[in-house]
């Protein structure tokens, strides 16, 4: 035996239906607003630190000990400015413009090479005896990894896992 729906269920789903609809497109949602960045924002010497970075980077086992002896001083001041923005608060500034895009990969990119010259950093310390600094050096790895995915969108929080695991 089927039992027939009462009338006025169907009125109010109907009337959840269009009201839901009129809500959806002809009313849409203001833009959002991204929480303000904190002052100052240790994201940003981060990503100038990862523009500064010199030299071929990758994997320091594929490197003698003089290239990464090399790489270390040549890029010792972009090395010294990740350890500034790490003492900072980081959070990723987020924009909704398509330009944003185009800029943001590009920024992703500077900041996996200068995950790779850390990686070469403590590599050269481990060669070198200097096993603390190779272990401080291991962590501010790690701490990059964090502070870039900071506030971000999926993309960073992938980026910023990746950069945990060099």
């Amino acid at each position: 035996m089927i039992k027939r729906i009462p009338g006025w269920l169907i009125a109010l789903c109907v009337f959840a239906i269009v009201a839901g609809a009129i809500l959806t497109f002809v009313n849409p949602a203001k833009s959002y607003q991204f929480p303000p960045l904190p002052t100052p924002n240790g994201y940003t010497n981060l990503s100038k630190a990862g523009e500064m970075i010199t030299g071929k980077v990758g994997s320091p086992d594929d490197m003698e000990l003089d290239e990464l002896r090399a790489l270390v001083s040549s890029n010792a001041t972009a090395l010294a400015m990740v350890r500034n923005g790490l003492e900072q608060e980081s959070c990723v500034p987020i924009q909704t413009t398509p330009a944003f895009l185009e800029y943001h990969v590009n920024d992703l990119m500077h900041l996996k090479r200068l995950a790779q010259a850390l990686d070469c950093e403590g590599r050269l310390a481990e060669l070198e005896g200097r096993t603390n600094d190779a272990s401080r050096v291991y962590l501010d790895q790690i701490r990059l990894g964090y502070a870039v995915s900071s506030g971000g969108v999926m993309i960073d929080e992938m980026v910023g896992m990746a950069l945990r695991m060099i």
